[in-house]
C-alpha cells in the first residue's frame, strides 16, 4: 500500500368582540355628523396612515379609519389592500379614497388588485400585467396553481410550482439549479456571485446559479458564473438526502446516463464502457475511489507532474473546495502540529471557500453535477459564441479578447502573483508579477496570506472582476463573467470526434490512493505507484480562457474563428475528462 502523502509532497377570523363592535356603531354615528364639529369634536381625529392609503383625502378633516372586522361577506372591492367598501352594517369604511367615490372605483391601476379601467377596478386576471394575489399569483402574471404561465428565473415563488426553473429558492425567489436552492449552509457559493464582497459598500451580488440565454442559439443558457464550492456542496447533500446519507456520485451518473441516452454521462457511459465507475460512491477517506481526493485533496490519477491540489506547508497549493478535517488529514493534508502529522485544517473557513469557484476536480465529475443542476458541462461552443472576434495587437502578436476593450494586467485574474516573463508584453505586466488580488485578506489566525501555506486567496469568488465581463451580451443586455480569467475551464467538446489530442492522448485511469489487491494490476503515473482502475482510450475536455497563475490563451484559435472548427484545438489544450488540476474550472449549460 502506498503512503498518498508522500506522494503528493513530492509534488441557510376571529368574530368582531363587543368593543369593536361599539366602536363600529360610534364610527357610523360620526360619519352622519355634517359637519364634523357639530357632534361636539372640535380637533379632527388623526388618520393612521398605511401603505393602503394612498389617495389623498376628500376634505382637511381626515375621520378615523374603520379598523373593525365586517360580520358580513362583503366582496373585496378590487383595490390594492384587499378592504371592502362596506362596513358591518353595510355604510362606507370610514377611510375617505378613491374607491369611495363608488364600490370598486379607482384613479390609477394602483387602486386596484386589477387594473383600472374608465375609473372602475375590473377583475385581476393572469395577463393584466399585475401580481394578483386573490389568483394565487406570486409575480407578475405568473405563479400560483391556476396561472397558466410560470415564474422565470429571479421572479417571486412560494413553491416550486411556481417556477418554470421548478425550483423555488429558500429565499422566494426561482432560480435556474438546483443548487441555488439554499439550506443549512448559509448564502455562501449560492447568493455571493458579482461585483464586490457581500455586505461591502457597493457590492453587486446575486445567485450564483443566474443562466443567459446565448446570443445566437436563445434557447440554451450558459450560466454567468464558474461553478462554486457551496453549489457542489449542495449538490452532495441532495445526494445524500435522497439515498440515506451517501452521496453516492457513481450510481447518479449511471442511472442519469441510461435514462437520458443523449447526455453526456451517456456519452461517457455508452463509448467508454466502466468509466463511470472510477466516480466516488461514498463519502469518508477510505471508500474506494475516496471522495476527499475526487473533491480536490489531490488527483486520483497525478496526469500533470505538478497540480497545485496538495494544500500544506510549503506546498503552495490551491484547492477551493474545504472538507473536514477527518476526511483530509489521512492524506496528509493540512500543516503538522505537536504530534508531528498534518492535522488536516484548512486556514480559510467553510463559509469563505464556498464562494470561490472549485478546481482540483474531474470534469467527469462536474459533468454530473451539471446533470444533477439541471444541465450539462458547458461546450465548446458555448464559449465560442460569447467570446467574440475581437483582436488586439501586443507587439507583434495578435491576440483576440472577449471584452469591448483591451484589460489590462489586474484589470482581470491573470499573472496574479505569478510569471516572470512577459509574453507577448501585456499592458500591466511586471516582472516579477504582484500580487494584486487577495481576499481573504487576513486569515482567522490573525495571519495575511502565506501563498507557500494555501495560494486560494489568490482566486477570486465569481464575478469579483468587474471588467472581465464578456463585450457580447445576452438578450437582456447582460454578460459572463470571468470568461477570460480567474480559472481555465473545461469545456465538453460539441463533438467527440472533432478533436484530435494526438500525443497527448491520455489514457487509463491509474488510482495513486491504493496498491493493487489480489486479482488487480498494477500501473505507474508520473512516477507514482497505483493500480488500474480503468483500461483504454479516454473522452477528452478543452481549456478555455486564462488563469490566476498565468495559464494563458487556451483554445483562442478556436474560439475566435469565423467558423466553428474544433480540429483548431491544439493538443495541448486538450486534456481527459478525468483531469484533476488546481487551475481548472467550470461551468454549466442549459
Amino acid at each position: 500500500m502506498n503512503d498518498p502523502r508522500l506522494a503528493r509532497l513530492a509534488r441557510s377570523s376571529r368574530s368582531p368582540s363587543p368593543g369593536a363592535r361599539a366602536w363600529a356603531a360610534l364610527l357610523v354615528a360620526l360619519a352622519a355628523c355634517a359637519p364634523l364639529a357639530a357632534c361636539g369634536d372640535s380637533d379632527p381625529p388623526i388618520d393612521e396612515a398605511d401603505a393602503a392609503d394612498a389617495a389623498p383625502p376628500t376634505d382637511d378633516a381626515t375621520p378615523p379609519r374603520d379598523t373593525s372586522p365586517p360580520t358580513d361577506a362583503s366582496p373585496p372591492d378590487g383595490g390594492r389592500d384587499g378592504s371592502t367598501d362596506a362596513t358591518a352594517d353595510g355604510a362606507r369604511d370610514a377611510t375617505a379614497d378613491a374607491r369611495d367615490a363608488a364600490p370598486g372605483t379607482c384613479a390609477t391601476d394602483d387602486d386596484c388588485e386589477g387594473r383600472c379601467v374608465g375609473g372602475t377596478c375590473a377583475a385581476p386576471t393572469h395577463t393584466d400585467g399585475k401580481v394578483s394575489p386573490s389568483l394565487g399569483e406570486t409575480d407578475i402574471d405568473c405563479g400560483g396553481p391556476t396561472a397558466p404561465t410560470k415564474c422565470g428565473e429571479a421572479k417571486s415563488c412560494a413553491l416550486d410550482r411556481d417556477c418554470s426553473t421548478a425550483v423555488c429558492s429558500t429565499g422566494k425567489k426561482c432560480v435556474v439549479g438546483a443548487s441555488c436552492r439554499g439550506g443549512p449552509n448559509g448564502p455562501s457559493g449560492v447568493d455571493t456571485c458579482g461585483t464586490g464582497e457581500p455586505g461591502t459598500a457597493g457590492a453587486v451580488v446575486e445567485s450564483c446559479c443566474r443562466s443567459l440565454p446565448l446570443p445566437t442559439r436563445t434557447t440554451r443558457r450558459l450560466d454567468r458564473y464558474e461553478i462554486t464550492g457551496g453549489r457542489v456542496r449542495a449538490f452532495l447533500d441532495g445526494l445524500a438526502a435522497a439515498n440515506g446519507g451517501v452521496a453516492n456520485v457513481r450510481a447518479y451518473a449511471l442511472a442519469y446516463a441510461a435514462a437520458n441516452p443523449t447526455s453526456q454521462l451517456a456519452e461517457v457511459l455508452n463509448g467508454y464502457p466502466g468509466l463511470l465507475d472510477v466516480l466516488p460512491d461514498r463519502a469518508g477517506p477510505s471508500a474506494r475511489f475516496p471522495m476527499p481526493v475526487h473533491l480536490g485533496a489531490f488527483p486520483l490519477d497525478p496526469i500533470n507532474a505538478l497540480d497545485g491540489c496538495f494544500v500544506g506547508d510549503g506546498g503552495y497549493g490551491h484547492a477551493t473546495y474545504w472538507q473536514p478535517s477527518t476526511h483530509i488529514k489521512p492524506y496528509g493534508i493540512g500543516y503538522v502540529d505537536g504530534t508531528g502529522f498534518a492535522d488536516g485544517v484548512r486556514k480559510y473557513s467553510r463559509e469563505e471557500l464556498d464562494k470561490k469557484p472549485v478546481n482540483c476536480m474531474m470534469p467527469l465529475l462536474l459533468a454530473s453535477f451539471c446533470a444533477w443542476d439541471g444541465g450539462e458541462l458547458a461546450r465548446t461552443d458555448d464559449f465560442r459564441e460569447v467570446w467574440g472576434r475581437r483582436p488586439e495587437v501586443i507587439g507583434a502578436t495578435t491576440v483576440y479578447i472577449p471584452w469591448a476593450t483591451l484589460l489590462n494586467v489586474g484589470q482581470f485574474n491573470w499573472r496574479n502573483g505569478h510569471g516572470t516573463t512577459c509574453n507577448p508584453a501585456w499592458p500591466g505586466c511586471v516582472n516579477p508579477q504582484r500580487y494584486f488580488y487577495v481576499f481573504p485578506t487576513i486569515r482567522p489566525d490573525g495571519q495575511g496570506h502565506l501563498p507557500a501555506d494555501d495560494d486560494t486567496p489568490a482566486i477570486a469568488a465569481p464575478g469579483r472582476f468587474p471588467l472581465d465581463v464578456t463585450a457580447i451580451k445576452s438578450a437582456g443586455g447582460d454578460g459572463w463573467y470571468d470568461i477570460g480569467g480567474n480559472l481555465m475551464e473545461a469545456a465538453w467538446p460539441t463533438s467527440q470526434g472533432a478533436i484530435n489530442p494526438g500525443a497527448s492522448q491520455v489514457t487509463d485511469v491509474c488510482d495513486v490512493t491504493a496498491g493493487p489487491g489480489f486479482g488487480e494490476e498494477a500501473c505507474v503515473r508520473r512516477g507514482n505507484n497505483g493500480v488500474l482502475r480503468y483500461a483504454g482510450p479516454l473522452p477528452h475536455v478543452a481549456l478555455v480562457g486564462s488563469s490566476f497563475e498565468g495559464h494563458s490563451r487556451r483554445s483562442e484559435r478556436y474560439l475566435s474563428a469565423a467558423a466553428p472548427n474544433e480540429t483548431l484545438i491544439v493538443a495541448g489544450d486538450l486534456k481527459p475528462a478525468t483531469f484533476q488540476y488546481g487551475k481548472v474550472g467550470a461551468r454549466c449549460a442549459r
